[in-house]
């Protein structure tokens, strides 16, 4: 039986895929290659980023032994492995990088399709749960979608489907700790996140003395790194509390350097 969490999920990415691909369709050539704050990437880098991942998250779930043979080439590539994977979308036109992406996504979410939740999914880092691939890219999604916003100079409302971005930031706080050196607290950190239709989301102990208190969008903006914190309302109590806005990181790999101040910009 398929994990109810694991089906909503799967319905969110789904719109946050058909949104931000409507958005691509109609901007112009020139947009393309428009300079995210995501420097040195364009937009056409974002999407072609988006497009090799979905591809390489569908082979960790129906073809494991290509699936590792990319990890080796990634852990064994001299250089930066993340360029190398933009040179496909850099040798294509913006129409044929949105139809790489269209296609790698609508691979990838077939292959969850087939899966129940609960299953445990190979990843260049430990295996994780199948929801939380899932909620992964949902949040890559919604990160590099933001990149695009800011490039073209768009607001962007938050929908209820930042839950999954808001929700691997309470089960990243002792990664985020772990990655910068530092012991991750014994009792975590407690969530009280406010979302745009009046509903409070919490997450963690009630009765743990560290809280982070925020808006849902705030929250989604902190862990993906696409706003300093002086550029966001957070109410954080507690030492940890305090620690973990500073070192906030909801992705895998080195710790980020995060952006600077919208001042500073």
């Amino acid at each position: 039986m398929k994990d109810p969490e694991f089906v909503g999920c799967l319905r969110d990415l789904s719109s946050e895929v058909h949104e931000l691909s409507s958005l691509l369709g109609e901007i112009d050539l020139a947009a393309w290659k428009k300079i995210t704050p995501s420097t040195p990437w364009s937009i056409q880098d974002s999407i072609g980023h988006l497009a090799y991942f979905d591809r390489v998250q569908a082979l960790a779930i129906e073809e494991a032994g290509a699936f590792q043979t990319i990890v080796e080439r990634f852990v064994n590539y001299v250089g930066d492995p993340m360029e190398e994977h933009l040179k496909m979308s850099r040798s294509q036109d913006p129409s044929e990088t949105l139809t790489w992406w269209k296609s790698s996504s609508t691979l990838m979410r077939g292959a969850f399709q087939n899966l129940e939740g609960f299953e445990k999914l190979p990843w260049f880092g430990p295996p994780m749960r199948a929801i939380s691939a899932l909620r992964a890219r949902v949040m890559e999604t919604w990160a590099h979608g933001q990149d695009i916003y800011d490039a073209l100079g768009l607001k962007r409302e938050a929908t209820p489907r930042i839950y999954h971005v808001v929700h691997l930031g309470h089960r990243t706080v002792g990664w985020s700790f772990l990655s910068h050196g530092l012991e991750a607290p014994k009792d975590g950190i407690r969530f009280e996140i406010h979302a745009n239709d009046g509903k409070i989301w919490e997450f963690g102990d009630p009765s743990c003395q560290d809280v982070i208190i925020t808006s849902a969008l705030d929250l989604a903006l902190l862990v993906t790194q696409r706003r300093h914190r002086d550029d966001l309302t957070i109410e954080a109590t507690g030492d940890n509390a305090k620690k973990w806005v500073e070192i906030a990181q909801v992705f895998a790999g080195p710790s980020g350097t995060g952006r600077k101040p919208l001042s500073e910009q």
